[in-house]
This record gives C-alpha cells, structure tokens and sequence, in this order.
C-alpha cells in the first residue's frame, strides 16, 4: 500500500498541523473501512507527516534537498503567491516518487493561486498528490471554525489525491451530496458546506465511502 506523504510550511501553527494530520488519519480510516469484503487483510496506509523537511547536511537551496526549495519553483512574486499547477509539477515530478511510490498532501500558509492568478483554496493532480492552503482561512477570528474547515479541505484532498470521486462510473459527474468530497471553490462554500457536514456527523457519502474503499484495494493489488 502506497503511504501518503504530509508537508507543511513553518508558519502552519501546532493546531493546524494537527488537525491537518489528525483529518487525513480520520478520512484514511473512513477508506479502509470500506475496503471490499475479499480485501479485509489489506493494510491501512502509512502517513508520514514531514512537516518542512530539510536534507541534513544538504544546502537548503539545492533541487529537491528542503520543502521550501519546492515553494521557491512555484513562487509568483509578481502576485504574490504559489502558482498551484506549477508547486504539484514539482511535486510529481520529486526523484523519491520513482523510488518510492506514494501520495503527496501539502498545507502552504501562502495564497495559492490558478490559471491567470486567480486565488484558489486547493488543486490536485488526480491518483497522485494535492496542495491547498489556509490562507483564506486566516480572514477568520473564530479558531474552531478555521481549524473546521481545515478539516474539510484535508478530507476533500484526500479523496482527490485517491482519485474519488470515480469520474468513469459517474460520468464524470462530481458529488453533490452532503459528503466533503463536494467541491467548494470559495470560503463561503467552503464554509456553508462544512457547517452543514458537521451539522449531519457526515464526512464523506456513501457512494464516496465505498469509493475511497475501493480505490485502496485497486492500489493495493496494483489495479491503479
């Protein structure tokens, strides 16, 4: 089972990391207790929070040797921010990826930022890694509801990073359920469908629940 791979920037404070770990353990759970009956042996992913790592004895500035390193490849200094498809290039593209398959999660503190600059709250390359930020999130005073909503973006990529939902059994339709696996491309959605989630106890659907279930018997028995 391929493990999944946590990073975040030195400014992400001890509650956001936290939860940002604790939330991908919690939706990992949801997946593996979906797993097909045939698949009851399968083990649950591996996570390995690195944080903002560093190569010891390595110059920080040298390919692939910091997590900042990263940031700089995707730094848009004339708007201020990480160009997003530019930061999971890098990502996808790390020397490690070929000797050691495995999903990337990253939480940046900077504005992320889409095709022609537009602000973004996270981006995925499908079945292989996601990078979303908390940037937005610090406009709000009230901690409890930044740290929830944290928890949905976290469980929103985990699903993207596992490739849910299914597009070829949907049609390529997204989730429209009350499930975290609903797109939200602004903080009122973002916060309209979090209160919701967590008014009904409801990470994910049940449709998505059996697919994050399946997607790890697929990549377990090499099927993905």
């Amino acid at each position: 089972m391929r493990s999944f791979s946590l990073t975040w920037t030195s400014e992400i404070d001890d509650d956001e990391a936290v939860v940002f770990v604790s939330a991908v353990h919690e939706a990992l759970q949801v997946a593996w207790q979906r797993l097909p009956s045939h698949s009851s042996l399968v083990p649950p992913p591996e996570i390995r929070p690195y944080g903002d790592w560093f190569l010891q004895g390595v110059d920080p500035e040298a390919e692939y040797a910091s997590f900042r390193w990263y940031q700089e490849q995707a730094m848009d200094r004339k708007r201020g921010g990480i160009d997003a498809q530019r930061f999971l290039q890098v990502v996808v593209h790390e020397p490690w990826q070929a000797e050691t398959p495995h999903f990337d999660l990253s939480l940046l503190h900077q504005s992320l930022l889409g095709p022609g600059g537009d602000p973004l709250l996270g981006q995925a390359v499908r079945g292989a890694a996601a990078v979303f930020s908390i940037h937005a999130l610090h406009t709000l005073s009230d901690s409890w509801r930044r740290l929830m909503l944290l928890r949905r973006l976290a469980a929103h990529y985990v699903g993207q990073t596992l490739a849910v939902p299914i597009y070829e059994t949907r049609r390529g339709a997204q989730c429209t359920n009350v499930c975290a696996l609903r797109p939200a491309t602004t903080l009122p959605m973002l916060t309209a469908y979090a209160e919701q989630e967590t008014k009904a106890e409801v990470l994910y659907c049940e449709q998505c629940q059996k697919e994050l279930g399946q997607r790890l018997a697929d990549i377990h028995f090499g099927m993905n």
